[in-house]
């Protein structure tokens, strides 16, 4: 069960999804919410073994990364890279905010074994478009953050709706390995996040190997 999930019309993400007004029972309380109502999540526009769209963006943080842009097929053609993370995320998404210093810990603890990580601001609104370099200097973000305003990229990747927060894990080659769309009902992405970059960028079955020869 996906918990921490926001859905959004890709046409209409300028800002937080406002609450339509509960419709009335018999005696004018709010009508309890039947099954009839749930939505199920959008069906991803992408699958494990796609290539991840490729994509040119201007850096957020330019200053912190040293980076002016982001140039994902940049990332596939270093050698060095063994995993890349594409998240796609808001400032007033509140599951996206608990995210994004997962992924700054991951990026610190894995960086040097070849981790990439690129998240992707889909703000429309101009004051959280004005605040976003703010944000992400708040939270000491040190992997490059690129504003995606019109939501072209987001339809590449997400389709009409937009599901946040949305996360992809790219293999070296660029071949989509994992795929996110909101959290497990404990809504913690620590408890998996690592073992899924572990897992695309094979440390784990580096582990084990160097295990049995040692034994």
């Amino acid at each position: 069960m996906l918990a921490s999930l926001l859905l959004v019309p890709a046409a209409a993400v300028a800002g937080p999804p406002k609450a339509a007004p509960a419709a009335a029972g018999a005696e004018g309380t709010p009508a309890p919410s039947g099954p009839a109502e749930k939505k199920d999540a959008p069906k991803p526009v992408l699958s494990v073994g796609d290539k991840a769209p490729p994509f040119f963006l201007k850096t957020v943080n330019a200053e912190t990364v040293g980076k002016r842009r982001v140039v994902l097929e940049e990332y596939f053609k270093d050698p060095e890279t063994k995993a890349v993370v594409i998240s796609f995320f808001a400032t007033w998404c509140a599951p996206c905010k608990k995210e994004l210093p997962v992924l700054q810990k991951l990026y610190e603890k894995y960086g040097q074994a070849g981790l990439r990580v690129v998240v992707i601001s889909i703000d429309k609104e101009q004051e959280a478009l004005k605040g976003l370099k703010a944000f992400v200097a708040e939270r000491g973000l040190t992997f490059p953050v690129v504003s995606d305003r019109f939501n072209l990229l987001a339809r590449r990747y997400l389709g009409n709706a937009t599901a946040l927060p949305s996360l992809f894990i790219a293999d070296g080659e660029g071949r989509i390995a994992v795929m996110h769309q909101g959290y497990p009902a404990d809504g913690d992405p620590a408890a998996f996040l690592e073992a899924d970059v572990r897992k695309v960028m094979g440390l784990d079955a580096a582990a084990e190997g160097a295990g049995t020869e040692g034994g």
